[in-house]
């Protein structure tokens, strides 16, 4: 179905709701456009590629029957045995890998290249199919945004423009069979995603001892670049750094560090005080630091995955977007295995001179630069740390974590640092490096709330999570 066909159902849907309800709350306004896009998206797209995707599997499984046939009658082992292990896979619907191993049999190399070429024509038909009717719903929900804002109903407003956010991460970027329905399964933003979403003022503290506020550079106005208003997220260290709306990468105080040449829509980068790749959402990297000794992931690491965020040191690590870790070790040169967090969605990686993960379900774990868990000074003291906790956690830098009701708890700290940490209760971002020789006490870069924003105590889950 084109664009064409899709047209007057797209027009008769956004003329439904060119009057609002205003009895209705937000919640309910954003539920009553999106049920009507919703049943055409279902109708129109979803259940089409459901249809062919069904399709595809069974041909796929055939396919798989008849090679499993001829290599049983070659006596070939090797590749009986993993042609039976494809069709568990298949049966078991797990996802198929995104690259294959060299010692992977030529014939299921072969179908499997057929199978993703099918696939990714078949995406990409629903794509197109679909994307007429998103935009107009994003364009119900940004009337309503504005018609909310005219209104100087600012925090219902930040409310559907989470939604319409939502909206376009998992249509965009294809992270959902059905995006529609993803973005609206999304939990309501709370408290503190709403006050992520105003921004606040910048903060810097630490020094000699005792420790005392730092002055904030005038440069780091260009923070403004990626976060509209006000600063949502800090970063401290030796290179903390972040990504500008322009693509280019910035020091905290505003300087440039990189200007891509070859990624030219670039979505992240993983900066790190050895090392510094940029990259983009179809798996192309450039690398922008690398220090002797060691060397980046292959030109391939990361193709094919959707890379949700990444940080690197002396390794380099991006999550995906379905929650899988991708480790490559720059001094050793190869990926490392990971098996703690086999089966754990990850959502969320930092680094400094260790690796810290957060997971779907608010745990936090800490490696060291080579993927060892709970071994070295900073794991372990991450590790004995978590054991205390009680909330699940929302953020995660290297040596600092958020809890949900907004404060924060660090390890292997100065105790001036861990005091200062404690005493500011609830902030946006924060995030603390211990200095060498000019900061003996370290550095605590934090986002204060918006003005005006009260912390929901209740927000705190008394259920700890599971024990790391």
């Amino acid at each position: 179905m084109t664009f064409r066909h899709l047209l007057p159902l797209v027009l008769a849907l956004a003329a439904q709701f060119i009057t609002r309800l205003h009895a209705q709350t937000v919640d309910e306004q954003i539920a009553a456009i999106t049920a009507q896009f919703q049943e055409a998206y279902d109708r129109d797209v979803a259940k089409p590629h459901e249809t062919a995707v069904a399709d595809l599997n069974s041909k796929y499984a055939t396919a798989l029957e008849r090679a499993l046939d001829a290599s049983t009658s070659a006596g070939n082992l090797e590749a009986s045995l993993r042609l039976r292990e494809e069709q568990a896979r298949l049966t078991e619907k797990k996802p198929l890998p995104s690259t294959d191993p060299e010692t992977l049999p030529e014939s299921l190399k072969s179908l499997r290249a057929t199978y993703r070429a099918t696939l990714a024509g078949l995406e990409s038909t629903k794509q197109q199919t679909g994307l007429p009717l998103l935009q107009a719903l994003d364009e119900q929900l940004e009337a309503l945004q504005v018609e909310l804002t005219q209104a100087k109903q600012i925090d219902d407003a930040l409310l559907v423009q989470a939604r319409r956010e939502d909206l376009k991460t998992q249509a965009i970027a294809q992270k959902a069979a059905n995006p529609i329905a993803a973005a609206a399964n999304t939990a309501p933003s709370d408290w503190l995603d709403l006050a992520r979403r105003r921004g606040g003022r910048l903060k810097l503290w630490g020094g000699p001892e005792p420790g005392a506020p730092i002055e904030v550079p005038t440069k780091a106005a260009k923070y403004d670049d990626y976060e509209p208003r006000n600063v949502a997220n800090v970063s401290a260290g030796e290179v903390p750094a972040y990504l500008g709306q322009n693509g280019s990468v910035y020091r905290r105080d505003g300087t440039e560090l990189f200007d891509p040449r070859n990624v030219k829509k670039p979505v992240g980068f993983a900066h790190g005080y050895r090392t510094g790749l940029i990259f983009d959402e179809e798996g192309e990297m450039e690398v922008f630091k690398m220090n002797e000794g060691l060397e980046p992931p292959p030109a391939d690491f990361i193709k094919g995955n959707e890379i949700l965020t990444a940080a690197a040191n002396n390794s380099i690590t991006f999550v995906t977007t379905n929650g899988e870790v991708l480790m490559w070790d720059c001094e050793k040169k190869t990926r490392l295995p990971l098996p703690q967090l086999e089966g754990k969605q990850v959502v969320e990686v930092a680094a400094s001179s260790a690796f810290a993960f957060r997971t779907s379900d608010g745990r936090v774990l800490v490696c060291d630069n080579h993927g060892a868990f709970g071994y070295g000074t900073i794991p372990a003291a991450a590790t004995q740390v978590m054991r205390t906790e009680t909330q699940p956690f929302v953020k995660v830098h290297a040596t600092t974590a958020q809890r949900a009701d907004g404060t924060w708890v660090s390890w292997t700290h100065t105790p001036e640092m861990e005091k200062k940490i404690q005493s500011l209760g609830a902030a946006l971002d924060l995030d603390a490096f211990r200095g060498k020789t000019a900061f003996p006490v370290g550095v605590l870069a934090w986002i204060e709330l918006p003005p005006g924003t009260k912390p929901d105590v209740s927000s705190g889950n008394t259920t700890p999570p599971s024990k790391p």
